[in-house]
């Protein structure tokens, strides 16, 4: 009988968590089709009366939950497919925004699209990694800050970090959420399964990973 690894047995969990999420995620989203249905039917019949602006909160709430629960079966479906940065970005990128609002903060992407695929290692970890950086950067920074995700193409690489901008001044309040520090020893070792290395400019961790030449 074959050695079962704990690596394996952990991305056999994931990808059952992610089937079953993205059973549950299909569900939540014919109910929030009806109350866009209803919302937007609502919004029409009020029109110039005092409860119209009430209709359209409901309206913008029902899209904007939508749009996150798009994303998050997309990521589920994801889960245990291969190392395509640029589409994982994509899905990743509203999941993290949300995350980045509920700590008052603000999530923004700059990547020189198209993006190739990595060279080596699962899509599992490369999940891990993007979301341990941006967390790991969330997490350091205060209210009212940006938190810029990175990724700067090289020739046969791509160098990929999340760092923070501005001071915070003006900003509204978290939400409460547990605090998790975000090892780096976790970034390290995902980075060197996607067959990479992670170095430090200044406290800011910057993992460079080889691409696929194909």
């Amino acid at each position: 009988m074959a050695d079962v690894t704990d690596d394996t047995l952990a991305a056999d969990r994931l990808v059952s968590i992610g089937k079953l999420s993205g059973s549950l995620g299909h569900e939540l989203n014919n109910l929030l089709t009806g109350i866009l249905v209803f919302a937007e039917t609502m919004s029409r019949a009020t029109e110039g009366s005092a409860l119209h602006e009430d209709s359209q909160e409901i309206l913008s709430a029902a899209r904007r939950a939508t749009e996150l629960l798009k994303g998050f079966v997309q990521l589920s479906q994801g889960i245990a497919r291969g190392r395509a940065l640029e589409p994982l970005l994509e899905t990743l990128r509203p999941l993290l925004h949300y995350r980045a609002h509920l700590s008052a903060m603000r999530l923004e992407l700059q990547a020189p699209f198209p993006l190739p695929a990595l060279a080596s290692g699962s899509g599992i970890e490369l999940q891990h990694l993007v979301v341990n950086l941006v967390l790991r950067a969330i997490e350091g920074g205060v209210p009212g800050q940006v938190v810029r995700l990175c990724v700067e193409r090289e020739e046969r690489s791509v160098r990929l970090w999340a760092e923070l901008h501005g001071t915070g001044e003006g900003s509204g309040a978290r939400a409460w959420l547990p605090r998790v520090v975000q090892d780096l020893a976790i970034v390290e070792a995902l980075a060197a399964r996607l067959g990479g290395s992670v170095e430090l400019e200044g406290e800011t961790p910057v993992a460079r990973l080889p691409v696929s030449e194909v």
